[in-house]
């Protein structure tokens, strides 16, 4: 359910595989829309966990794989339309996941590039 207003309790959990998980920061801004901040500490599979009063958002937990930069070239696609994108994450079956700072949302598209 789409809120024009912060306050909801919101909270983020980053597990790499097999491992135990970190709590995530997550600032509100105050209009609905939240951003969680995440720095994985190793490579490899990671489950993104993001809760609403404690229970999960839809599509939560978000399977993600963290690469070393040169690695990314497998993943390159041209994507227009975004202003002012700010952060990309890759789901392990190549979805890619492109926060922005205008739209205030997250753009999704799949692996050959195309919006979902």
């Amino acid at each position: 359910q789409e809120v024009d207003h912060g306050g909801e309790l919101v909270s983020c959990r980053l597990t790499p595989v097999g491992k135990i998980s970190k709590e995530c920061q997550v600032t509100d801004n105050s209009d609905g829309t939240y951003l969680v901040s995440v720095t994985p500490q190793e490579l490899g599979q990671h489950k993104l966990s993001i809760y609403i009063h404690g229970q999960d958002i839809q599509g939560s937990p978000f399977n993600l794989s963290v690469i070393l930069q040169h690695e990314l070239q497998s993943h390159v696609q041209t994507i227009t339309g975004i202003n002012h994108p700010m952060y990309i994450a890759f789901s392990d079956n190549g979805d890619m996941f492109v926060t922005s700072c205008n739209d205030k949302c997250v753009h999704v598209y799949d692996s050959s590039g195309k919006k979902k």
